[in-house]
C-alpha cells in the first residue's frame, strides 16, 4: 500500500520512526512536507498527486467527516501526565461553585481522572462537546462549544494544558490553567481581556477600509465557499470594494503582495486572525462581520 504521512508541526521530528515501522511491514511510504496546522489540514492535494492509497494523519482527533477522494485515517497522540498538581488548584477554586472543564485532544483521556480530582474540592464539573469536536470536554482552534454549551451553569472554566493558543479562544473572562507541563496553576482572565480588545481593535481598524480581500482557503476542513461571496455582497451593499482571495495555504507573505486592500475578512481558520501583525492590515473572521457591518452602519447614520 501507498501511504502519506502527515504531522503537525510538533510531531514530525517523529515521522522517520513511523515511515522505517511502515515500510518494515511492506508499504510504500511519503511523508508531506507541507505545514499542518490541525485535524482540518489534510494533505488531501499531495496524496492525489502521488496515488496514495490512504493518508495517516498523526497528532488530532477525526475531525472532516465528510466523503473524501481518498482513505484517510487519524492517529491520535495520546500524552500522559501527573496529576499530583491538581491539589495547588484548591485554594484558586475556593467560592466556585460549578466550573467547565476543557481540553486538548493530547490530554482528553486523562479528564476524567482530572475531573475526579476537582470534585474533591466541591466543585461541580460540567463536561459538554463542541460542533466539531469529537469528545467531550475537547476543545479545537475553531470551536470552543465545550465551553459554549455549558457557560449559563458555570462559575469559571479550567483548562487542562499547555500554551495559549486554545484557553485565549474560551468564551469566559475566568479561566484558569492547569499546566501539565509545568506543573502550575494559574488564572489566564487578564490576557483573554486583552485578547478580546485586540479583536476589537481589529474591528475598529477595519471600519475605515474602502477595500477588503475575501480569504478563502481550499483546505478540506475550511473550505467555506457560500461564506465568502456572501461577505462579499454584503460589503458591497455597504458601500465598499471587496473581492475573493482563494490559496490552499494562506501564507502572510504572498497576501502583502495585494497591498491595494485595506483590510481582510477571513473565511478559514478562525485563528488565523491572531497573526494581525504578518498581514500588517486588519483582519476581521467571517464571525465578527455581522458586528463590522453594524458599525459600518452606525456610522454611516
Amino acid at each position: 500500500m501507498r501511504i502519506l504521512l502527515q504531522f503537525p508541526e510538533g510531531l514530525k521530528q517523529n515521522a522517520i520512526q513511523y515511515a522505517k515501522a511502515l515500510g518494515r511491514k511492506g508499504h510504500e511510504v511519503f511523508l508531506s512536507a507541507s505545514p499542518c496546522f490541525g485535524a482540518c489540514d489534510l494533505a488531501i492535494d499531495e496524496a492525489l498527486a502521488i496515488k496514495a492509497d490512504k493518508i495517516i494523519h498523526y497528532g488530532h482527533a477525526e475531525f472532516v467527516r465528510s466523503k473524501l477522494p481518498v482513505k484517510v485515517e487519524y492517529l491520535e497522540y495520546p500524552i500522559a501526565a501527573d496529576l499530583a498538581f491538581i491539589a495547588k488548584a484548591k485554594n484558586e477554586l475556593n467560592g466556585i461553585k460549578a466550573a467547565a472543564l476543557a481540553t486538548t485532544v493530547q490530554y482528553v483521556r486523562l479528564l476524567p481522572k482530572v475531573k475526579k480530582s476537582l470534585e474533591k474540592f466541591g466543585v461541580t464539573v460540567r463536561l459538554a462537546k463542541g460542533h466539531f469536536a469529537k469528545y467531550e470536554g475537547q476543545l479545537l482552534g475553531c470551536d470552543t462549544g465545550a465551553i459554549a454549551n455549558v457557560n449559563g451553569k458555570i462559575d469559571c472554566v479550567v483548562y487542562f494544558g499547555a500554551g495559549m493558543f486554545h484557553p485565549l479562544a474560551i468564551e469566559n473572562d475566568r479561566v484558569l490553567v492547569l499546566n501539565p507541563v509545568t506543573k502550575t496553576v494559574y488564572w489566564i482572565t487578564e490576557e483573554i481581556i486583552r485578547f478580546k480588545r485586540r479583536r476589537r481593535a481589529m474591528l475598529i481598524g477595519a471600519l475605515g477600509a474602502k477595500r477588503f480581500g475575501i480569504l478563502v482557503s481550499t483546505k478540506i476542513g475550511q473550505l467555506n465557499l457560500p461564506g465568502a461571496p456572501r461577505a462579499r455582497d454584503e460589503l458591497r451593499k455597504c458601500g465598499r470594494e471587496a473581492h475573493i482571495l482563494v490559496a490552499n495555504y494562506i501564507d502572510s507573505t504572498a497576501i502583502k503582495n495585494f497591498n491595494t486592500f485595506d483590510a481582510f475578512v477571513n473565511t478559514a481558520c478562525p485563528r488565523l486572525g491572531d497573526d494581525y501583525e504578518l498581514f500588517e492590515k486588519p483582519i476581521v473572521n467571517l464571525a465578527e462581520l455581522g458586528e463590522l457591518l453594524k458599525l459600518i452602519g452606525d456610522t454611516k447614520g
